[in-house]
């Protein structure tokens, strides 16, 4: 068992230093080894971090490296970084959020991770603060300055930006941040982030809920906080008058986000025409088959509200979109079947799901396995992979149906009949650096842009030396020029340090 916690320091008082490996003996995480029943705190030998700085607030559980054991991702509030947790597969995990991931979110909230380009590779997906509309985002935004930002780089807090970040996985260990071009980079104030096929196309969508019951971050409530008349008029009894300071508070109901997979990791806005845009103050969510005609419906958390319950209309609105349920009967002490991985093969490709009910924000979905299918009316062969290593594989499934499968009818995994090249995608471009000698590498002169410029949104002196390619040496093969650094030397004149690289290619 897994346990998040939130530091019981508050952030304002909080010195931003690196104590991450200090155990905090009031919170953290823990992870707890059940022993037949009784479990053990074993965080400490198993390389959890259990920090003051930890403002631990989401959870997700996948095997994102594809070695069928279970990793972990949690999310830290404020300026801790976010964990991921690769299984060793001796009792201990390898914290590798910087060596795998280029950035994360900053004020990270709730996430989901599941396969959202039907390449059978966990995608990870965690919600932050970042407004959409220009006047939200003037309003509820201060964002840190050059200095802070490489302060907390140097103490070892990552590359953390205020937006939601979609990591789309590599397959080689490594991610890439897509969430901008995926255009899922901003709901505002996020907190349960579900991916689910929820018109049933074949393409896993996104859930998001969003609000918080006062603008806490306004910039103008932060000013009259800090006005002096403020001050003087809250210290002037012998008791200060909270409620009096939190009434000033603004209050936005925001409407939540559903975005529609492209299936090019691009997503549409849907959220209107789904009808989920409501404004609300909503954070957990959760999903399931309540009416169990084939599409997963929606119950949502509210602030001083009712709960949303979501009907699915998709199997009336599209009827063309078949799905699949599968519901695993396990043995023993789970009989959930939690940790297994379904792999469905269709004639347009694969679909995998892995059961893991935690998801979101502190919620959990239900256990049956929704595939939608799109114009697909059956499956070829459906695998499941049991957490004991052991597999159970059915073929040529009707859609339209829920289908039970049992680990007591599995056996010893068989190898899959189709190559890696459909399992995981063929790719356009191969990597050759190594084999080819091009062993250049470009050193950045020290310069920052704001200290010139403070309103640009980037920094412009860091994008690569100038490249040029043209056969120097007339021997008919092209050859590359890429200079280095430029230094000011009299007369204000740039001088380049040029790198010459000949084509030795027969």
């Amino acid at each position: 068992m897994f346990l998040v916690n939130n530091s019981s320091t508050a952030p304002a008082i909080l010195a931003q230093q690196n104590t991450r490996n200090v155990r905090d003996p009031l919170g953290g995480e823990k992870l707890y080894r059940n022993d037949g029943g009784h479990f053990v705190d074993v965080s400490a030998q198993a390389g959890i971090f259990g920090s003051t700085i930890g403002f631990g607030l989401g959870v997700v559980v996948s095997d994102v490296n594809d070695d069928d054991w279970p990793d972990l991702y949690v999310t830290n509030d404020f300026f801790e970084r976010d964990y991921l947790y690769i299984n060793n597969r001796n009792g201990t995990f390898s914290e590798r959020i910087q060596q795998e991931m280029p950035a994360t979110s900053y004020s990270s909230m709730g996430l989901d991770i599941a396969d959202l380009d039907n390449d059978r590779r966990p995608d990870v997906y965690v919600t932050d603060m970042l407004p959409e509309n220009d006047y939200r985002l003037k309003l509820m935004s201060a964002f840190e300055s050059w200095g802070d930002y490489q302060a907390g780089l140097a103490q070892g807090f990552h590359d953390q930006f205020q937006r939601n970040t979609l990591q789309h996985n590599n397959g080689n260990g490594t991610f890439s941040e897509v969430g901008q071009l995926a255009g899922v980079a901003r709901t505002d104030w996020s907190w349960s982030a579900l991916i689910a096929d929820f018109d049933l196309d074949g393409r896993q969508d996104i859930y998001v809920t969003n609000g918080i019951a006062r603008d806490l971050t306004s910039q103008d409530y932060l000013a009259f906080l800090g006005s002096n008349e403020t001050i003087r008029a809250a210290r002037a009894g012998k008791r200060v008058d909270f409620a009096g300071l939190i009434a000033p508070m603004t209050t936005t109901p925001l409407p939540n986000y559903a975005f529609r997979n492209a299936g090019d990791l691009t997503f549409s806005n849907a959220s209107a025409a789904w009808g989920v845009d409501a404004p609300s103050f909503s954070n957990g969510a959760a999903y399931g088959d309540l009416d169990g005609d084939g599409a997963i419906d929606l119950v949502v958390n509210n602030i001083n509200q009712e709960a949303f319950v979501y009907r699915n209309n998709a199997r009336t609105q599209f009827p063309k979109n078949h799905y699949l349920q599968v519901k695993l009967d396990g043995v023993g002490p789970n009989p959930f079947g939690v940790g297994a991985k379904v792999t469905l093969r269709t004639k347009n490709g694969l679909l995998f799901k892995e059961l893991m009910p935690t998801r979101g924000f502190q919620s959990s979905v239900d256990y049956v396995l929704t595939f939608g299918l799109g114009p697909i009316d059956s499956v070829d062969r459906l695998t499941v992979n049991w957490p004991d290593a052991w597999q159970t594989i059915r073929r040529h499934i009707a859609a339209d149906q829920r289908v039970t499968i049992r680990q007591s009818e599995g056996g010893v995994i068989e190898p899959d009949d189709f190559d890696e090249d459909e399992k995981h995608g063929p790719t356009l471009l191969f990597d050759v650096t190594d084999s080819i000698g091009l062993d250049f590498v470009h050193h950045e002169n020290a310069f920052v842009d704001f200290d010139r410029e403070p309103l640009i949104p980037k920094l412009l002196s860091t994008e690569g030396p100038l490249v040029a390619v043209g056969d120097m040496n007339g021997d008919g093969r092209l050859d590359i020029v890429a200079t280095n650094d430029c230094a000011m030397i009299s007369g204000n004149t740039p001088s380049y340090a040029v790198t010459v690289m000949l084509d030795a290619s027969r």
